[in-house]
């Protein structure tokens, strides 16, 4: 037992063990070797989580929250004012109609026969923890990207998606409702969509009790499914214009290209497939995380019923659209 050290991963421990011509039934005869194994599936488990490939990252920001109903009232009015020598301070105009929102727990649970584990099949139970841990994480996108696709439910867009908490149809519903600033893009083309939803997103304006404010968005990505993210990447990526023009559209170049790098790309299969968003990342759509859940929580218990292992899989989050003006929903 020399050679095994706390932390080491499932690869590691199967190195060690052809080479001392151990297994894992010999191994599990100590503590020591038990807590190599149970910590070798925690790590399996979480560096798959960590390392699957995720875009709501790029689009959300992230709040971690005690666990506590969440409500988050809209400052719009709140402004700075300029006050003489000894003049009263103003109160700002706050609107006081805000969204609670609460978190959700999302759960897996993973079996591993004592079978598995006598025969020392690591190989084979490192695979199924890294597929649980890997679900995990593709969660967090399915989620955040339903979220906002359900948002369009009261809208023209249809939801490709089911309108409930979780991949199945037993969790409580996200918030539908109608973005305010929304484009038809079905007779224009990517630079006037880009061109429109830009100014819209600048020059829109709040009223907070009776009194308009300027509330301008600064776009700077576009949210689309990958059935649109070629058209896109010609816009944003090339660097100059090719145009026709004059008798028989004779091909010119037009010079620089406006629009090169105007927008960062996210492409996700997650998205409606007629669906775009012109928005400034991270500001109205974020994920809601309890603290004591920063990444899954892994447990393992024995189950005597069926003589196995069991191992699950614990998260708390809950994706929200907080501020729906901070999208130009696109219907393509």
């Amino acid at each position: 037992m020399e050679n095994f050290k706390e932390g080491m991963t499932l690869d590691q421990i199967t190195e060690v063990m052809h080479k001392d011509r151990l297994t894992i039934k010999e191994v599990l005869t100590t503590s020591e070797g038990a807590q190599l194994f149970v910590a070798a599936i925690d790590k399996k488990l979480l560096d798959a989580y960590n390392t699957h490939p995720s875009t709501w990252q790029a689009i959300a920001d992230e709040i971690i929250t005690d666990g506590s109903d969440i409500r988050l009232p809209e400052l719009v009015g709140v402004k700075a004012f300029y006050v003489p020598e000894m003049g009263e301070i103003p109160f700002a105009d706050v609107d006081i109609t805000g969204n609670t929102y609460q978190m959700q727990s999302f759960k897996t649970r993973l079996g591993i026969s004592q079978e598995m584990i006598e025969d020392n099949k690591v190989n084979l139970m490192g695979w199924m923890t890294q597929k649980c841990g890997n679900k995990m994480k593709e969660l967090e996108d399915i989620e955040t990207y339903k979220c906002l696709d359900t948002y369009n439910a009261t809208g023209r867009a249809v939801n490709t998606y089911n309108t409930f908490v979780g991949e199945e149809n037993r969790g409580v519903f996200y918030t539908t409702a109608t973005f305010t600033n929304s484009l038809s893009g079905t007779a224009l083309n990517w630079q006037d969509i880009i061109s429109t939803s830009m100014v819209t997103l600048q020059t829109q304006t709040r009223t907070i009790n009776g009194k308009a404010y300027d509330y301008p968005v600064y776009a700077d990505t576009i949210i689309c499914n990958p059935s649109r993210e070629m058209g896109l990447r010609q816009i944003l990526n090339a660097s100059i214009n090719v145009v026709t023009t004059g008798l028989a559209n004779n091909v010119m170049l037009a010079g620089s290209n406006l629009f090169q790098g105007a927008l960062r790309l996210v492409s996700s299969p997650r998205v409606a497939t007629r669906l775009a968003y012109v928005t400034q990342a991270k500001k109205g759509l974020v994920l809601f995380r309890h603290q004591l859940y920063r990444q899954p929580r892994v447990e393992k218990t024995a189950n005597f019923a069926y003589d196995a292992q069991e191992v699950k899989a614990v998260t708390r989050f809950l994706p929200a659209v907080i501020d729906q003006r901070a999208f130009v929903p696109v219907y393509t």
